[in-house]
């Protein structure tokens, strides 16, 4: 285990930071979206109750704007997501292109193969992780916005509905 800690090399456990940031973010947002939507709706709804004396152009530009904002607070984090999902597998691209260097580097050396595929090993090593961890996260960014979506169709459903039965 040791030598897998050392071998490893600074990338690999920058992807390695880097994904659990944005694993982190991702529970979060899984969090914000399941506890919070009840909440909001509820809040919306009881709002507009308020607002009957207002006009329909009014009420209808109202419902737009707390959808607008309802769109925001859940997906305020997937820009940053995104941007990880999009780093990571440079940085494994990186740590593919450090191990290969280091590898030719060590051609000169007398024990050749063993220096010969510990850079091949470094450089899989990155590649792998770099990729392994975009794509976790491009699965569950997909899966939070279509979640989002749904939750923000549902919600234009019942301020139109509410909208429709006042008078």
């Amino acid at each position: 285990m040791n030598s897998f800690i050392l071998n490893a090399g600074f990338l690999f456990w920058c992807i390695i930071a880097i994904s659990s940031i944005m694993w982190c973010l991702i529970i979060r947002s899984y969090w914000v979206l399941i506890n919070n939507k009840n909440k909001i709706s509820q809040y919306f709804l009881t709002q507009k109750n308020k607002y009957n004396s207002l006009s329909k152009a009014s009420k209808s530009h109202l419902s737009q704007t707390w959808l607008n904002q309802a769109d925001q607070y859940f997906s305020y984090t997937f820009a940053l997501i995104r941007v990880f999902i999009k780093i990571l597998p440079l940085l494994g691209l990186l740590g593919t292109v450090d191990g290969m260097v280091e590898s030719f580097q060590n051609m000169q050396q007398t024990n050749l193969q063993l220096h010969l595929a510990g850079g091949i090993y470094h450089a899989l090593l990155t590649t792998l992780a770099g990729l392994v961890t975009a794509l976790s996260g491009l699965y569950l960014i997909h899966d939070l916005q279509q979640r989002k979506n749904k939750y923000i169709h549902k919600l234009k459903i019942k301020l139109e509905i509410t909208h429709a039965l006042r008078p």
